[in-house]
């Protein structure tokens, strides 16, 4: 009899044993569904395993009642495990999808930099290009301005010479025509005196036919005189015609060069007229091209100033995306704070799981309050007044 109770009590201790480290196990779990009170019935129970050492169904009364009363406050504590467990993976869904909408903005905000960068990248070389087509213009347009500086000069030059060559050539003929009148009045005198001296000739051959066999010889001194008259008259009237021929002859080589000279220089002004002409043309092509070039300038400055100001908008999406990981930094410390005191209390084997539920629904709360105030518009399910009040994205 005392053999069997003997191995009997084995038994139950081997089964107790078993009971107790599985009990253990749960704890280490930390499932909050093991506690001391827990354990202590299950010591309480073992001992009163005196009384029912003696027979095989008190150690199966004793292993139903303890698996009962488990299963009892393992139920209890599930219930409430769960609604902790269900706020806490609410919260974290809740800032998960926050979280997300951060990664969004910040990759949307990295696609939209690229591409604004490129644009402007795209706006920089188009601009270069038009500056480096641009100098090559204006290096041609200087060689162009020089050249017609040098005309300039040449129309100046010529302009200024022209009227000290006019005046020249004016004198020179008005020199020409005084010396050839004087050659005139000459010729004339000499006509005169021929006159005279025939009109002598005559009177001395009339005194000499008067003095009869006397006065012949005055008569013969009468026909010479009048003979050297009549050749000094013949002379002046040679003379004469010499100088008409001379003066017809310098009148038309004077005529031939000066109208060549007038001719030469009509083409001259012609052609300085016509490279005016042209510089007053290269002028206006100088004020296009550089109307031109400042508009062109002003035009790729404006699409830069916007691309850059486009850019600074697109910049505004890192300061949302770290807003809202700023916002995340609060909400994870209380987080944290509340997963450490539900450690606590399981340590310590009295886990008032309805208090950590409620404090976990309040940050829970709190936490959609302050992202709804922060959250972009909708229009299908805002009203105008919410749409009117709500934060949305904060840009600086």
């Amino acid at each position: 009899m005392t053999q069997n109770r003997l191995m009997r009590t084995t038994v139950i201790l081997k089964q107790f044993t078993t009971l107790e480290q599985a009990l253990i196990l749960v704890g280490l779990c930390g499932t909050g569904l093991v506690t001391s009170d827990l354990l202590r019935t299950g010591w309480t129970l073992a001992s009163d395993l005196g009384g029912l050492l003696l027979t095989g169904s008190g150690v199966l009364f004793w292993w139903r009642t303890l698996r009962y009363r488990l299963q009892r406050q393992a139920t209890t504590h599930t219930e409430a495990d769960t609604g902790v467990r269900q706020t806490m993976e609410a919260l974290d869904q809740q800032m998960l999808q926050q979280l997300d909408r951060a990664v969004s903005l910040s990759e949307t905000s990295s696609l939209n930099t690229i591409d604004r960068v490129t644009h402007l990248h795209q706006l920089a070389g188009r601009l270069l290009d038009y500056l480096q087509t641009a100098n090559r213009q204006s290096i041609e347009m200087q060689s162009m301005i020089e050249h017609n500086g040098s005309i300039a000069t040449e129309f100046s030059n010529f302009v200024q010479a022209l009227p000290e060559q006019i005046a020249q050539e004016r004198a020179y003929l008005e020199r020409l025509v005084t010396e050839v009148g004087q050659l005139s009045s000459i010729s004339e005198t000499i006509r005169d005196m021929a006159r005279q001296t025939e009109i002598l000739s005559i009177n001395a051959a009339i005194a000499a036919a008067h003095a009869g066999e006397a006065g012949r010889a005055f008569s013969v001194l009468a026909s010479e005189v009048r003979r050297l008259a009549l050749q000094s008259s013949n002379s002046a009237k040679s003379i004469e015609q010499n100088i008409r021929h001379l003066v017809d002859t310098v009148q038309a080589r004077l005529a031939g060069e000066f109208a060549q000279r007038m001719q030469y220089n009509e083409r001259e002004v012609a052609r300085l007229l016509t490279l005016t002409g042209k510089f007053d043309e290269g002028y206006l092509d100088m004020r296009q091209f550089y109307n031109m070039l400042l508009t062109a300038i002003t035009e790729h400055n404006t699409e830069l100033s916007k691309g850059i100001l486009s850019l600074l908008d697109a910049g505004q999406y890192h300061d949302v995306f770290k807003q809202i990981i700023g916002r995340q930094a609060p909400v994870f410390e209380q987080r944290h704070a509340l997963l450490g005191h539900l450690l606590t209390q399981v340590e310590s084997g009295q886990p008032d799981l309805a208090d950590l539920d409620a404090r976990a629904r309040a940050l829970l709360d709190q936490y959609m309050t302050i992202e709804k105030a922060h959250r972009p518009p909708d229009p299908h399910t805002d009203s105008p007044a919410d749409r009117t009040v709500s934060q949305h994205i904060e840009l600086f």
